[in-house]
C-alpha cells in the first residue's frame, strides 16, 4: 500500500466510508419536524407579524428536510507521510494541531483540530476496525487529544438524528 504522492510522501493508511451517518426517521420524526416549523410560522404570523420571519422559517424548514434526506457518498480517505487527504483537501501535518475520536454504537469518526484562530476541525468518519491502525499512525505525527469530546451540538445533532 506504498503509493508516492508528489509532497505528500508515501501512503500509509486508506479507507472509504460515508460522508455522513444516515439516520432512519420514521414517521413520528417527520411529523414533530412539520408540527414545529408550523408553530414557529404561526408565532412569525400572528404574534410577531412579520412575514420576513414567516417565510426566513418556512425556507429554513424545507431545507433542512430536503438536507435530511441526501444520501451519503463514499468518500476515500489517505494517511500520507505528510499528511491526510480527505474531500480532496489536503492537510498537512502542519496544520493539524491535534487529533481525536468519537465512538458511539455504530459510528466512530476521526476528529482533526486545524491551526488557526477560525479553522475549527475536520470529521472524518471510519469504520470501528479501522480505529487502531489511525490511531498508532497519527500517533507518529500528531498528538491525541484523549480528553476531547464532541460538542454539545454535535450531540444534540446525533440525538435529534438531524
Amino acid at each position: 500500500m506504498l503509493e508516492q504522492g508528489s509532497e505528500k510522501g508515501s501512503v500509509l493508511f486508506s479507507w472509504k466510508a460515508l460522508s455522513f451517518v444516515s439516520h432512519q426517521r420514521g414517521w413520528t420524526w417527520n411529523i414533530v419536524g412539520i408540527v414545529a416549523a408550523a408553530l414557529m410560522i404561526f408565532y412569525a404570523l400572528y404574534y410577531e407579524q412579520s412575514w420576513i420571519m414567516a417565510v426566513t422559517v418556512a425556507v429554513l424548514a424545507a431545507a433542512t428536510f430536503l438536507s435530511l434526506y441526501e444520501k451519503p457518498q463514499e468518500l476515500e480517505t489517505t494517511i500520507w507521510e505528510n499528511g491526510v487527504t480527505f474531500r480532496d483537501e489536503f492537510y498537512s501535518y502542519e496544520q493539524v494541531k491535534s487529533f481525536w475520536f468519537v465512538t458511539h454504537p455504530g459510528h466512530c469518526s476521526l476528529n482533526l483540530d486545524l491551526v488557526g484562530r477560525f479553522s475549527g476541525s475536520v470529521s472524518i468518519h471510519l469504520k470501528d476496525e479501522d480505529l487502531g491502525n489511525v490511531r498508532s499512525i497519527l500517533a507518529q505525527y500528531l498528538p491525541e487529544d484523549t480528553k476531547r469530546k464532541e460538542s454539545f451540538f454535535e450531540s444534540l445533532a446525533r440525538q435529534l438524528k438531524l
